[in-house]
């Protein structure tokens, strides 16, 4: 019971320490960051653009290690927490895993201490990593080992899968402004930016502007003609409302022309280009 406290009053206590002069570091750059602006002026802005004109390779490697080295961290921390809480759980066949199972789950309920006190302290919010690190503290002093490693472990799980979800959110959400951005450029006549061109009988995303009359390039429901030609294979369903102002869909298959701004909606249909929009 006593080394079980004096572990827990030892981590945060290292909490603290750590918190103490990385705040002063902060303050002491803010302040170093102020003083500069205001002494240097226009000219040091000037000399900094300059500086950046003629160096532009020239970057700062923190600005893309510190992602990696979050999720680096937090893996990390699901690591150690997932090895608390199975030599806890191994402690129900043997003992000793048990005590074995506490330094892990100390180091891996510093990050929730920490977190639930920057929220607490600094944001005045009360989220879950507050609730947690009470509940794992209060685990280890009673010498409730396994709930302590549980508690810790599904946190880690749990924040990880809610990153999980809001990354593949993000990620689908970017992907359907970005093809509702090029399906309305295209109702309004401008070309799309990539098309699925025919290279030796593979089809390769294109750049538009890499077209040319002769190629042949492939049209799927959901998508605009983005040109005028001949079918050369497949068939399909496309409305031309845009056109003629006609909502009149027409049937097409090999032989017969398509034209640009025309809607495909049903089939897929490989298109021989005769005419380019003119961008």
């Amino acid at each position: 019971m006593f080394i079980t406290n004096l572990l827990v009053a030892g981590s945060i206590a290292y909490i603290g320490l750590k918190s103490l002069p990385m705040g002063k570091l902060r303050w002491w750059q803010r302040s170093k960051q102020s003083d500069m602006t205001w002494s240097s002026g226009s000219s040091t802005t000037a000399t900094i653009e300059s500086s950046a004109a003629e160096d532009p390779i020239t970057e700062d490697p923190n600005v893309y290690s510190e992602p990696t080295r979050a999720q680096f961290t937090a893996q990390r921390h699901r690591a150690v927490a997932g090895t608390a809480f199975w030599l806890a759980v191994g402690g129900y066949f043997f003992p000793p895993l048990t005590l074995v199972s506490v330094p892990f789950t100390i180091l891996s309920t510093v990050p929730i201490i920490e977190a639930g006190g920057r929220s607490l302290f600094r944001d005045g919010k009360l989220r879950p990593s507050v609730f947690n690190s009470a509940l794992i503290v209060t685990c280890l002093v009673t010498e409730r080992y396994v709930p302590a490693a549980t508690l810790s472990w599904l946190h880690h799980t749990f924040r990880h899968m809610r990153q999980q979800i809001q990354d593949g959110i993000q990620q689908a959400t970017s992907e359907i402004s970005e093809d509702l951005v090029n399906l309305s450029a295209q109702a309004l006549g401008n070309p799309p930016r990539n098309v699925w061109a025919v290279r030796e009988n593979i089809e390769v995303q294109t750049p538009y502007t890499q077209l040319e009359i002769g190629d042949i390039i492939v049209a799927s429901r959901g998508e605009f003609v983005p040109v005028d030609g001949v079918v050369k294979a497949g068939s399909g369903t496309v409305n031309m409302v845009l056109r003629t102002g006609i909502n009149m869909p027409l049937e097409v298959s090999e032989g017969e022309r398509v034209y640009a701004r025309s809607f495909v909606s049903e089939g897929r249909i490989r298109i021989q280009v005769e005419k380019l929009i003119q961008q």
